[in-house]
């Protein structure tokens, strides 16, 4: 990996990590609300990572369905732009430390290759099903929330001789989101039909006008 940090924030960079990051959330509220002046944003945005005053905005929380409810906190999209570019960046880093069988957020893994090495594991603990084998199923309690930051930090020191790019992971990776809610942080208040919001979104952008015909 380069250690040159000044075209590290490149408007380019930034441009294209933008177009990565919209790639699934072109019709989320957030995403839209950026793309009314999306020029202007990224040009905001670099400023604030050249200068390092960039902070994390407030998140957006919200509680998963199924059988366990979940209490989310998911990034603002001005955010998941920072965090497309610092991947770009450390993923090569960080690819060759991880284990084999880490299949989360990697490039050729994911949820299938996932299930497909369980079963590789399932036909040979149980003899390919002639024998009885056990599993264990687990949940920490507040994992995320509860991890310290020191020790989290601790596997960027190569990322971190990069003054840049430090500051930025620092303020991505020690930053907690409840912090920025009152003491009632368990609160969880639902927000209006994302439908609704995107629509006025959408009405906020100049109308098309078809051109007259000359008669």
């Amino acid at each position: 990996m380069s250690t040159r940090s000044d075209d590290l924030y490149a408007f380019e960079t930034l441009w294209r990590q933008y177009r990565a990051c919209r790639r699934n959330k072109r019709n989320t509220v957030n995403a839209l609300r950026f793309e009314l002046n999306a020029e202007e944003n990224l040009l905001a945005l670099q400023r604030e990572l050249r200068e390092r005053t960039y902070r994390p905005g407030p998140s957006i929380c919200f509680v998963t369905a199924g059988p366990k409810p979940r209490e989310v906190f998911a990034a603002d999209f001005r955010d998941r732009v920072v965090h497309h570019v610092l991947v770009s960046r450390q993923e090569p880093v960080f690819e060759r430390e991880f284990i084999h069988d880490s299949y989360a957020c990697r490039k050729g893994k994911g949820t299938l290759a996932a299930n497909d090495r369980l079963m590789r594991f399932l036909r040979q603990a149980t003899a390919n099903g002639r024998r009885p084998a056990w599993a264990l199923h687990l949940d920490v309690a507040g994992f995320f929330p509860s991890i310290h930051k020191e020790t989290l930090l601790s596997p960027f020191r190569p990322v971190r001789r990069i003054a840049a790019l430090a500051n930025s992971t620092h303020q991505i990776s020690t930053r907690r989101p409840a912090t920025r809610r009152n003491s009632s942080a368990l609160r969880v208040t639902r927000v209006a039909s994302a439908a609704t919001q995107i629509a006025a979104i959408r009405r906020s952008f100049p109308p098309i006008t078809q051109p007259s015909r000359s008669s």
